[in-house]
């Protein structure tokens, strides 16, 4: 009280250093936590490949894949043991007499055994399982039915030219915000069979392709099977991108796992996954709050080492005052 400014200063000082590295570290912390919630991630990965020239130089990666290299390399692979593809799109809806579009995912009927979603309505094992159902949002399902209990309704959407009915059959809760898949409307991916059977789809990206590991795969192995399985499969359509296109590079696949799309500038989170981040950020930001976290130490301490000494000066004084004091009040010796 004696000391209101030092006082002030000090606490002020090193309270605000302090409230801005916890807010740091908790941006950070919460840049390093995302897609970790789901029960399985530590064996799900991303299928990517990688391509090079002629002269075997890598010329870039990239985390799309198409209708193929999930079911066939699920196939001739014995450590996948399942997969999940994932689509960005837009449709057209009709919400009573109004036409409003929205953005959506195409995905495998499998989606929420392999994703840790849950749904407040509907069986994860089913809902996606009929060609002409849908899973809303919460959300969404307030905004359209004004009401989260949507199972068994129906909504329209726009496929092909028209309007088509679908079963609502499940409603998820708001995905979390450390996620790279949101979503507020699930339909199930349909392949035609002029899709399954043309060989040209080993080289159309334009989905996600997401692989389930069993627990001890050698994760090098298995991305040797799977380059294997594209160049006996794909043989034909690798010799008529060369023949008719002059295509003369060749490709690898590769497996990214799940936890690294956020914070990957070379395989980021993209094509229907959102959220993806610089890694540089995080470092930056970490530098910052330590380096304020020290300011503000330094700071407290030096005001505290100034106070010491003041307050060493005046003990100093009062206790040669005190001295003085006691021999003054000393009796007179009697000769």
């Amino acid at each position: 009280m004696r000391n209101k400014v030092y006082s002030a200063i000090n606490i002020m000082g090193l309270s605000l250093g302090l409230a801005c590295a916890m807010l740091i570290i908790l941006y950070v912390k919460d840049e390093v936590s995302y897609d970790r919630f789901h029960a399985n991630v530590s064996h799900i990965y991303r299928v990517v490949n990688q391509q090079f020239n002629e002269n075997g130089v890598k010329e870039r990666k990239d985390g799309n894949s198409g209708y193929f290299q999930g079911p066939r390399f699920t196939a001739g692979v014995p450590e996948i043991k399942s997969f999940v593809r994932v689509q960005s799109g837009f449709e057209d809806y009709k919400d009573g007499t109004d036409i409003k579009s929205q953005e959506l995912l195409y995905v495998d009927s499998n989606f929420f055994s392999v994703f840790s979603f849950p749904l407040i309505k509907g069986s994860p094992k089913t809902a996606l399982l009929e060609p002409y159902s849908v899973v809303l949002s919460e959300d969404m399902a307030r905004r359209h039915f004004h009401t989260a209990d949507a199972l068994g309704k129906t909504i329209l959407f726009k496929r092909n030219d028209k309007f088509e009915s679908y079963t609502v059959t499940g409603v998820a809760k708001k995905c979390p915000q450390n996620s790279s898949i949101k979503f507020e409307v699930l339909l199930p991916i349909r392949v035609s069979k002029e899709d399954e059977q043309l060989t040209g789809n080993w080289f159309n990206f334009f989905l996600n392709t997401f692989v389930v590991l069993s627990p001890n795969a050698d994760i090098k192995a298995v991305e040797r099977k799977m380059t294997n399985t594209f160049k006996v499969e794909a043989s034909e359509s690798i010799k008529t991108m060369r023949e008719k296109y002059g295509v003369k590079g060749s490709m690898t696949y590769l497996l990214q796992p799940f936890t690294d799309m956020h914070l990957n500038k070379e395989l980021p989170a993209q094509n229907g996954l959102v959220d993806g981040s610089n890694p540089m950020y995080s470092y930056i930001l970490s530098g910052i709050a330590f380096f304020i976290l020290l300011i503000a130490c330094i700071n407290f301490v030096n005001l505290t080492v100034a106070r010491s000494i003041k307050r060493a000066k005046e003990i100093g004084i009062r206790k040669v005052v005190g001295g003085v004091n006691e021999l003054s009040a000393e009796p007179a010796t009697q000769e």
